[in-house]
Formats: structure tokens, sequence, C-alpha cells
């Protein structure tokens, strides 16, 4: 038996996007796919305040880190209930902080980080943000007027024990190595976002991918983008590990060495061989599907539009002759939609992009590609969004769209049953804020998290079908307890088990048992009076029922500790199509 998702919400329909005009008058429709957020994690506060979380990945052992900007690498156990910090890195080198684009950027794990033996051995990179200007850079505009306003700088650490609970270097006299350094020549655009491609071929293994935004400022005042022996307005690809005897192509500072089937690895100086790609202004993002390794960008706007774009080896986004599918004219404005003309220009248009109006377009970032069972409806679907304000986007990565922001469908967000906004769930909690600042993370089990820089929680995407309803229990007599929602509304009443593992649920006739033992691998219900299992599902993970003879009803229970006996007693439901409880 399969159960049916229940309709919720009407689709709103979205209009084509074909002019500058109509783009800026465009607005992206609510969509009929609702998720629920829920607390996973705190984050200590840092710097006198909440902390700024950037990034969330696993390392290849599983366990998820997070990092603050302001400079602190954490470890979050498996259930968020402790996040103890591994690694501080003010504690090693001068990190610049500010309330802008600068900090400590982002971090990646070496593929072979628990492969006692291997070169990758306990290896992990940072890039982070410094004040020192008179060391040596690797990359530098070397353009008339481009001043250097602080570096961004690679920095490679080994651990001793990759599973220690904090950071010990395997040599105290040198606990890290810089790989390399970008001088900038202002504070924003910085990019800076680091990632091994998780779906890598063995070709690709151990290749580190970086963004690198354009000089900052506007327009890109030194044409940066568009310069491909430039390590600017460009997604940069390198093996970081020190180059050994014998290595082909070793970088030109010989910290690392530079794959040979980079695009632009030609032996000719007018390219940068650690190009991967080039021609966008502050690539902040990127990620790839895990159905079939497609890489998707997120490159952030200037005047009008965000775009996701499908990174392509050796493919120019544009930047800054393009903004999107728009050209980008000298004098800082935007003129028609050219989008077409690639056969004459070689550049590569966005696949979707969606407008500044009013205040839902910002600043783009994106998560994953979400390959689950656990949201049917999700799977299948990047997801997005404007970081500014918070607002998550999906569009379909099975099917792609080709442009403007028809394909684009608002992601609907729910938390203890009513829906909400990011922004608003961030105000709950530091009320003074006024941006959501978000960014995704995942996990090895490939869930969704959002971060925030404003009020230092992290919050886990599971099914609306799922909802954190339960404010917790109330003993009412011996054995009985009653569960009561944050409304006041009671869920039923129900006895504990000496045994949690299963619920026996006793109604119309029939009756279950419902094995909870590893929820995560699927539900098995069994019927008593024909002594046989009757329906199993991986998709339908614990800690919920439905209701076969009406099957938009389900029965929620908050653990599996909290399984148990329903009495006589009236219960409640909640039904998923009006979002009404009723009591039966």
């Amino acid at each position: 038996m399969k159960l049916p998702l229940p309709s919720r919400l009407a689709l709103g329909a979205l209009l084509a996007c074909a002019t500058a005009s109509s783009l800026h008058a465009q607005a992206i429709a609510k969509g009929n796919i609702i998720v629920d957020l829920e607390t996973f994690a705190r984050l200590p506060n840092s710097g006198g305040t909440y902390a700024r979380a950037n990034v969330l990945r696993p390392a290849p052992d599983g366990r998820v880190f997070v990092n603050d900007q302001r400079g602190f690498l954490y470890v979050v156990s498996a259930d968020g209930a402790t996040v103890t910090q591994y690694l501080s890195l003010a504690g090693y080198v001068p990190l610049l902080q500010d309330t802008g684009e600068r900090g400590f950027q982002s971090f990646a794990f070496h593929p072979d980080f628990n492969n006692a033996g291997t070169a990758g051995y306990g290896k992990f990179y940072t890039m982070a943000s410094q004040s020192d200007t008179t060391a040596t850079a690797t990359f530098v505009p070397g353009v008339s007027g481009a001043g250097r306003d602080h570096d961004e700088v690679l920095l490679e650490w080994t651990a001793l024990n990759p599973s220690a609970g904090t950071f010990v270097p395997a040599d105290s006299a040198h606990p890290y190595r810089e790989v390399f350094r970008i001088a900038r020549p202002n504070s924003n655009h910085n990019a800076g976002y680091l990632s091994f491609n998780p779906t890598a071929a063995a070709s690709d293994r151990g290749n580190l991918y970086f963004g690198t935004g354009d000089s900052g400022g506007g327009g890109d005042p030194y044409n940066l983008a568009q310069s491909l022996n430039k390590a600017y307005g460009a997604i940069l690809r390198i093996n970081p590990l020190l180059p050994t005897t014998g290595t082909a192509h070793p970088s030109a500072n010989g910290q690392y060495s530079i794959p040979s089937d980079n695009p632009y690895y030609t032996g000719n100086t007018a390219f940068l061989p650690e190009k991967y790609a080039a021609g966008f202004r502050n690539p902040q993002r990127f990620t790839w599907d895990s159905a079939n390794g497609r890489m998707f960008v997120a490159d952030i706007g200037q005047n009008l539009v965000e775009e996701i774009d499908i990174g392509q080896a050796g493919a120019n986004y544009g930047w800054n002759q393009r903004e999107g599918s728009y050209v980008y004219n000298s004098n800082g404005t935007d003129g028609a939609n050219v989008r077409g003309d690639a056969a004459t220009t070689g550049f590569t248009y966005p696949i979707a992009e969606y407008a500044h109006y009013g205040s839902a377009g910002n600043a783009v970032t994106t998560g994953p590609v979400y390959r689950q069972a656990r949201i049917p409806a999700l799977n299948g679907r990047l997801i997005f969004s404007d970081f500014v304000n918070g607002v998550p986007y999906t569009l379909d990565a099975n099917n792609l769209p080709t442009g403007g922001s028809s394909g684009i469908t608002e992601l609907r967000l729910r938390s203890n049953g009513a829906e909400t906004t990011f922004l608003n769930l961030i105000k709950k909690v530091n009320a003074s804020a006024t941006r959501a600042d978000l960014r995704f993370g995942t996990d090895a089990q490939n869930n969704v998290y959002f971060l925030n820089k404003q009020d230092g929680v992290i919050r886990r995407i599971v099914s609306a079908d799922h909802l954190a309803f339960f404010a917790g229990s109330q003993s009412v007599g011996s054995g009985i307890n009653s569960l009561t929602f944050p409304s006041g509304n009671p869920f039923g009443y129900y006895a504990f088990l000496s045994d949690p593992s299963f619920i026996y649920h006793l109604d119309l006739g029939y009756e279950y048992v419902f094995d909870a033992t590893d929820g995560a691998s699927g539900v098995f219900f069994y019927d008593l009076k024909s002594n046989g299992y009757f329906y199993t599902s991986p998709g339908l993970p614990f800690p919920f029922l439905y209701d076969f003879s009406v099957n938009s009803f389900v029965y929620y229970f908050p653990d599996k500790n909290n399984a148990g006996h329903y009495t006589s007693a009236p219960r409640y439901f909640y039904v998923l199509s009006t979002g009404q409880y009723i009591s039966k």
C-alpha cells in the first residue's frame, strides 16, 4: 500500500521572464511543497552576540562540523545536543573578522581524512580573511589602481588523530601550511567557499574547488572576471596536497598541483591554469547533485537578477558583460535580455534567475538537490534561497528550467503546526534581527540544515507529516500520560509499555504492531488477526502512523521512548489536508 500525500495548497502560476522590466515585476509563487523546521543545535555565542554560522558539512567519518565566521570550528553530536569547539583559527593565525563578508569563510575535509597511510590523512582546509597584506600573495589583481584591502588565505591543517574531538596538530611546531593567498582589492565579493566534489570520479577525487568573487566594489571596476589569466570572478580547482617529486603540474608557488584536465591548463600565460569556470560576480555557493554529478552554482547579482548556473568546465558566465541573461552596460545599468546569443559571445546563461523586486531579491545562495524518500514531494528538487531574506526556493533538478523564474517555486516552511517564515523563526530568538543570512548544510545522511548569522540556531528540515507539536508530557495518573500541543489541545492518552519498541494500536477493528526499533529503515505493521505483515515502507520514518481508513489522518508520537498503548480515552488526530485537529 502506498500512502498518498494530501494536497494542501494550490500551486500558483508563474510568469515567464522576457524583459528587464517584466523581470523586475516578477514575483515567485508559493509552491505546494511544505516542510517542517525543527531545532537541531545551538552554537555558542561569539564576539558578545550570536554566532555567525556559515558552513555545515560532514567529515568523511560522518561527524557533523559547522563553522562560526568569527573563527571557530565546531563538531556537533548526532542528536545536536552537544556542540564542541574543534578549532579556533584565531588561536593560530591573525584572523580578520568583521560583520560583513570577511572572516572564517569555509572549511573542507580531504576525502582521505580518515584513511591512514594516505597523503590526505588527517588533512582539512580552511579559507579565511587576514589583515596582513605584507606577505607575498599567490594571486594579485595586477591592475593599476587596485589596492590590497586584505588577503583570503587557504590553509592546510593536519590532525594528529582525525577521530579526536578537538584538533591537535600532527606537528605542533607547524600546525598548518599555507597553500595560497589571494590579495583582495576590496572588502566584499570574497566568495571563499571550499568543497571537494562528493560525486567525483577517481580522476577528480582529491581536487579542491573554491569560488572567488570579482574585484568587489560595483560592476567589477577592474574587469577581473573577464580576465582569464586572473584568479577573480571564477571557480578554481587544484589538488591542494604538497606536490611530490614528479608531479606533472606543480603550482607557481610550489604548494599545490594543478589538475591536467583543468580547461584552461594550456601553458599559455593568457589563461590561469587553476581556473575551472569564469565570468562570475560572486559565486558564493555551489553544490553537486548526488544522482548525476551535475554542479549547481549560485552567483550573486548586482542590479537586476540573482542566478543559478550549471557549473561546467571551461564555461564563461558573462559577468561583467552580462548580468544573468541581460546585457550589463559600462554605465552600470542593465540592457536587454539577449539570451540566445551564446553562439556569438560564448557566454553560458543561467538555468534560473529571479529579480530584485521589493525585498525579495538580494543575494542568492544554494543548498543541495534533495535526493531522499523521506519527503517524496521534495525529492529531485534543488533547494536554494535568497540568503538575505531567508525565503527558500526549489526548482526541478530532473527537468532543468531554461532561464527566467518560471521554474522557481517557494518552499513553504512550518514550525509547531503553523506556517511561518525563516526570518520570523529567527526573530523569536533575536527580536532585533532584520535579515536572515540563510545558508544550507547537509550531513552524511543527506538531512538538510538551515544555518544563519542572526540567532546561532541550526535547524533541520523534516517532513511536514512529522511535526514537532509536542510540548512534553504531563502525568495524569498511574501509567497514563497526556501529550499537549503548544496550543493546549490534548493529543490523547496512552500508557507506557515495558518495551517501548512497539506501539499497540487498537482502532476500527484492527490491531497492529508498529516496530519502532529502527525507524530510519522503515515501518512494519503486523496484523494480529491474519498473523502477517501487511505493509512496509522505508520512506515513512518513525514517529508517525497513518490511519488506513482515512489516510489524511496521522497519529503522532514524540519519540520512541514515549511509545505507548492507547487507552479508551478520547484521541486526537491531525488532518494533513486541512491543518485542523479532530477528535475520535
